[in-house]
């Protein structure tokens, strides 16, 4: 298990896209989150890889400043992280922006503001995503959820690759899995897994840096597993249409109410697993890692 894991919690969407077949490559911080350098109008940014946002890119307002095509809207963004802060985002809608080899006429893009936050494996703290900054002086940049619309995404994080295509005919092999799936009212990907007892939604988020589950929300016949030098327990859920395909999950408490829903599918389940999301005709299939497989 990492040293440190992440929960990211966000918010909302909307794009639009054309483009061939491109493989992006992915590299992995020390906090385990998924990291991608991708260009934008020939200038190159480091982007966060977060499946728990919705929103298409989150962006420092330097960056947003240089960007020429775009309308700030009247509103601001607001949005609750997972410890229960509210924060407040200025929203814009950016068009004719060149992403690498992808071309969007128009994309929702918002100002970055710091959520989520880190548990210290050998203490328990937790830190918000604001206090890192604050110590590292770093500015983060997210690409999420609505950059992928309309697209065949395959999220290969052990191989270190990102596949998006628009070829939706080709015929999986029989060690591909599909999940059925539902989304919540901002657009987060929904699976559910179970402890046997009750059934739990969890989001794909690979912006979290292990499975985790909201304790509060856990049934009594949940089986917890203490460990001497984890500070929290740990628990094993299996998944509702799959039950031998199991996984574990860090038990945090102090997780807001408001989150919509029970706890995160991260590192832990893309690092072990190949997962490949059909956004147009709303699929999700998994098969275990190549890696994973041998060792099973």
């Amino acid at each position: 298990m990492k040293k440190r894991l992440i929960i990211a919690i966000l918010t909302l969407f909307t794009a639009f896209v054309q483009a061939k077949e491109v493989e992006w490559l992915l590299n992995e911080n020390d906090l385990g989150q998924q990291m991608i350098s991708l260009k934008i109008n020939n200038e190159n940014v480091d982007f966060k890889l977060d499946t728990g946002s919705t929103t298409a890119l989150s962006l420092p307002l330097n960056i947003i400043n240089k960007i020429e095509d775009k309308v700030e809207k009247k509103d601001k963004l607001k949005f609750t992280d997972g410890l229960g802060n509210v924060h407040y985002s200025r929203q814009f809608v950016v068009r004719n922006l060149r992403i690498n080899d992808l071309f969007y006429e128009q994309l929702e893009v918002e100002e970055y503001q710091p959520w989520g936050f880190v548990v210290d494996i050998e203490s328990g703290d937790k830190i918000t995503t604001q206090q890192q900054q604050e110590m590292n002086e770093k500015q983060i940049a997210v690409a999420g959820l609505g950059l992928f619309i309309d697209k065949m995404v395959t999220f290969d994080v052990r191989s270190h690759k990102l596949t998006l295509s628009d070829d939706f005919t080709t015929q999986l092999a029989s060690d591909w899995f599909e999940i059925p799936f539902s989304t919540s009212s901002k657009g987060h990907l929904l699976v559910n897994v179970t402890d046997n007892a009750k059934n739990y939604i969890l989001a794909l988020d690979t912006g979290a840096g292990s499975n985790a589950i909201m304790s509060k929300r856990l049934s009594k016949q949940a089986e917890l597993i203490q460990q001497e030098d984890v500070p929290f327990p740990i628990t094993e859920l299996s998944f509702v249409d799959m039950p031998n395909v199991k996984e574990f999950f860090a038990v945090l408490d102090d997780i807001t109410d408001e989150m919509p829903f029970d706890g995160v599918l991260g590192y832990g389940f893309f690092y072990n697993h190949v997962v490949k999301v059909d956004f147009k005709n709303r699929k999700i299939w998994i098969k275990p890692h190549p890696e994973e497989a041998e060792n099973q």
